[in-house]
Parts: structure tokens; sequence; C-alpha cells
């Protein structure tokens, strides 16, 4: 049974994918929705990426592993969350997607924007093992299957 709604979910995301592909026409309207997006849709996105596996597994196990020394990353997002809203505010008022992209639009700096870019990989990459593992997790505890199947997917 669990294993068909995940299925029937999986199948789900696919077709609203490929319809919404369809709408897409440039870059900035894959990535920030032509800027057409309003307050309900951008918190609820906000939301989704801040209480994902990285925040549930990631910050409570460095707090773990770390005692008081791992706090700085729920203080990190806390301070993120504080002044978020004034960069997102700034970021669309200039229409820009990312901090990289900020740093060459505010200082014109190249090389500024390319260390930008470097420490938001870095970070997503860090992320996206997090996310990765999280699914496999999940995967083997809905339904009883292997981790390594769960990561496949």
């Amino acid at each position: 049974m669990i294993l068909a709604v995940i299925i029937i979910y999986l199948v789900a995301m696919l077709l609203i994918g490929f319809y919404a592909s369809s709408k897409v026409k440039d870059d900035k309207d894959y990535l920030m929705g032509g800027f057409n997006f309003g307050i309900i849709p951008m918190t609820g996105t906000y939301l989704a990426t801040f209480f994902s596996a990285l925040s549930l597994l990631g910050g409570v196990g460095l707090i773990y592993r770390s005692g008081i020394g791992g706090s700085w990353m729920p203080m990190a997002w806390a301070l993120g969350s504080a002044f978020g809203p004034i960069l997102a505010i700034r970021f669309r008022r200039i229409q820009i997607v990312s901090p990289s992209e900020f740093f060459y639009h505010r200082y014109g700096s190249q090389k500024l924007q390319f260390f930008g870019a470097l420490a938001s990989i870095v970070y997503l990459l860090f992320n996206m093992v997090i996310q990765v593992t999280a699914m496999g997790v999940v995967w083997n505890l809905a339904t009883g299957r292997s981790f390594s199947e769960g990561l496949l997917i």
C-alpha cells in the first residue's frame, strides 16, 4: 500500500513537472517563476527549504556530535530568516536570482561573483548529500526495502 502511494506521488510530480515545463520561457522564468509569485507561495517555498532533511537531520546531528559548538547552524538559519525578507525584496526589485549575481550587480566584481558561487556550490553539495541520504532513510522506513534502493530513486 505504501509503495503504491509513493509511486502515485512520483508519477503525479512528473506529470506536474512536464505540464509546468511547457510554461517556462527562459531561465529566470524557471528559477523564479518570472518573479510572479506572491507572498504565500514564496513563504511555502522558504518553509519547505528550511524544514528539509538538512535542518531535521543535519542540524540535529551536528549539535548532537559537536555539543553547544554545533549550534551555529540553527543560529545562522535564524539570522537568515530575519534578514532573508530584506534580501528577497532587494533581489526581486533588481530581478536577480542568486547571491553571487547580487555580488556582481552591487560591486561589479567577477571574482567576488565567482567566490560567492563557489560558496553556494559547497553548501549545496553538502545539502544534496543530506537530502539524498534522507530519501534513502525514508524509503527504507516506509517500505522496508533497502536503503541503497532509496538512494537510487
